[in-house]
C-alpha cells in the first residue's frame, strides 16, 4: 500500500545569490506566504538599499553590466533620499537621457517641455562650472553652478530629461578646462538657445509644445530657431514685443501694422480678437481677463511668415501681474492654451552630488553622469505605480513660461 506521498514529484529548489538590488520582492504565486518554513529559509545577503523601480532598469539597458549595476545601486540610494557613493564609470550619458525621455513619454504622458535655467548650489568654486553668486533671498555670496535644464512636465510633476552646464569664460581657459575635462565641443550660448538645442537634439517620441521664457531674448532669432527645428512652442514675451495683428476677415494685416503686444491686447476687441473675463465666486467680474488674438511677429530672415496666436493675461488692478505669450498652436482652443501657460513651475532639481563631500572637484563628465542618474531616480519615484494619482496643487498656480 502506497503512502500519500509516494507519487509526489521531486522538486529541486535552486537558490541563486543575486545582488540585493537585483532581487524582486513582493507577493507572488503564494500570495505573500513563504513556500517553506521560516526556519528553513535559505540565507540571503542583506539588502543595502531599496530596489530600483523597473523604469530605471529599462533606461539603463544600454550600459555595460558593471556600470549598470553600480548605476542601479546609485539610483536606488538616491530615490530613498540617501547620498550615494560617486559613480566612477566612463559612459555616454546622452543615450541614457534619450531612453529616459522615451520612458517618461510612455509612462507619464507629458503635457509639455519646459526649458529653465537656475543656479544650483554646490560644495565650492573648485567644482566644474562653479562660480560665486549672490543669493537674491539673503544677499550672501554662495558657490553654485548655472544650469539649464529641459523638463518634461506631466500631471504628476516634472522630470529633467537633459541638463547642461553654462560655463563661464574662466572654465574655458586652458588650465581649468584641462583639469575639469571640458571637451572642445562643449555647448555654449544662452539659456534659451541651449533649451531649443536640447529639445531639437533629444527628439522625444511625442511632440509636445516647448515652453520658453523669452522676455530677455531676441525674439526673431528665437522664432527662427524654433521654426528651423519644427517645434511647437509657447513663448513668453514682454509687453513691449512688437506683433502684427491680423483681422478675423480675409483683408490682410491691420492697417496700422506693428504694435506692441500690450497695445494689441488692449485693443483686441476692435481687432477681431476674443476676450474672456473671469467671474468671481459671487458672479461679479474678478478683474482679470484673457485675450486671444491672431497675429504675426517681426519678419524672420530665411523663414516664411507664419500666423501665430497672441495670448495675454490682463489684470487692471495689478498691471505688473499680466503676461503675454506667442504660440504657433493656432488650432488649439483657448482653454487648452491657458492650461499650458498655467502649468506648475518645474520643481528645483536635486542637488548634484558630483564632487561634493569627497574632497575632489567633479569633472565635466562626472557631473553629467551624476545628474543623469539623479534624473532617472526622480522619474522612477515620480512615475512609480504607488506614487498615486495626480493631485491638484494647493494655493496659487504659477506660470511655467
Amino acid at each position: 500500500m502506497s503512502t500519500p506521498h509516494a507519487h509526489r514529484p521531486l522538486t529541486r529548489i535552486t537558490v541563486r545569490r543575486r545582488p540585493p538590488y537585483d532581487v524582486a520582492i513582493g507577493p507572488g504565486p503564494t500570495d505573500g506566504r513563504l513556500p517553506f518554513p521560516q526556519g528553513e529559509r535559505p540565507a540571503r545577503p542583506p539588502r543595502r538599499g531599496p530596489l530600483p523601480p523597473p523604469l530605471a532598469e529599462r533606461v539603463l539597458g544600454s550600459l555595460p553590466p558593471r556600470a549598470r549595476r553600480d548605476a542601479l545601486r546609485h539610483i536606488a540610494e538616491r530615490a530613498a533620499g540617501r547620498e550615494p557613493e560617486p559613480v566612477r564609470h566612463d559612459w555616454d550619458w546622452m543615450p541614457v537621457r534619450r531612453a529616459l525621455a522615451d520612458a517618461v513619454y510612455e509612462d507619464g504622458r507629458p503635457l509639455a517641455l519646459a526649458a529653465r535655467a537656475a543656479v544650483v548650489p554646490c560644495a565650492g568654486v573648485r567644482d566644474v562650472g562653479a562660480e560665486e553668486f549672490t543669493d537674491p533671498r539673503t544677499g550672501r555670496r554662495m558657490a553654485g553652478r548655472r544650469v539649464v535644464g529641459l523638463w518634461l512636465v506631466t500631471a504628476r510633476g516634472s522630470v529633467p530629461v537633459d541638463r547642461r552646464l553654462m560655463l563661464t569664460p574662466r572654465w574655458l581657459e586652458p588650465g581649468p578646462r584641462q583639469r575639469a575635462g571640458v571637451p572642445d565641443d562643449a555647448p555654449s550660448g544662452g539659456s534659451v538657445t541651449q533649451g531649443i538645442d536640447m529639445a531639437v537634439g533629444l527628439r522625444p517620441p511625442g511632440l509636445v509644445p516647448l515652453l520658453l521664457d523669452a522676455r530677455r531674448a531676441h525674439v526673431p532669432g528665437v522664432l527662427k530657431a524654433l521654426r528651423s527645428g519644427g517645434l511647437p512652442y509657447v513663448l513668453r514675451v514682454s509687453g513691449s514685443q512688437f506683433v502684427n495683428p491680423v483681422r478675423a476677415v480675409a483683408d490682410g494685416p491691420a492697417p496700422d501694422g506693428f504694435v506692441t503686444a500690450r497695445q494689441a491686447a488692449a485693443e483686441a476687441a476692435d481687432r477681431g480678437g476674443s476676450v474672456l473675463s473671469l467671474a468671481g465666486r459671487d458672479g461679479r467680474p474678478a478683474g482679470r481677463a484673457f485675450v486671444r488674438l491672431d497675429c504675426r511677429t517681426l519678419p524672420v530672415p530665411g523663414t516664411r511668415k507664419g500666423r501665430m496666436v497672441l495670448l495675454a493675461e490682463q489684470d487692471p488692478h495689478h498691471p505688473a501681474r499680466g503676461g503675454y505669450w506667442l504660440t504657433n498652436l493656432t488650432g488649439h482652443s483657448t482653454a487648452h492654451l491657458l492650461r499650458l501657460v498655467r502649468l506648475p513651475e518645474p520643481e528645483p532639481p536635486l542637488p548634484a552630488p558630483a564632487g561634493a563631500g569627497h574632497g575632489h572637484p567633479a569633472s565635466y563628465g562626472d557631473w553629467h553622469r551624476h545628474t543623469t542618474l539623479d534624473s532617472v531616480a526622480r522619474a522612477a519615484v515620480l512615475l512609480a505605480p504607488s506614487h498615486g494619482a495626480p493631485r491638484p496643487a494647493a494655493g496659487r498656480t504659477s506660470r511655467v513660461a
